[in-house]
């Protein structure tokens, strides 16, 4: 499961928190730039990779559907 996290920070900083955030492998999913009292909330999700398997092969799952 991705870890989410909730941000706020300064609206002047906003834009540069949220590349810090995305060099991270984090994808912004709620951004909301207008500040309220003063602070810029936005909800970041950890991308998660799949390895690749070290011999090249990839499992496949069967099927579930029968034709």
């Amino acid at each position: 499961m991705p870890l989410r996290i909730r941000i706020s920070t300064d609206a002047a900083t906003f834009q540069q928190r949220k590349e810090q955030h995305i060099q991270r492998r984090y994808r912004i999913e709620d951004e909301r730039p207008m500040p309220v009292n003063g602070l810029s909330p936005s909800v970041a999700v950890e991308v998660i990779r799949r390895p690749i398997p070290l011999n090249g092969s990839v499992a496949i799952r069967p099927s579930l559907c029968t034709d």
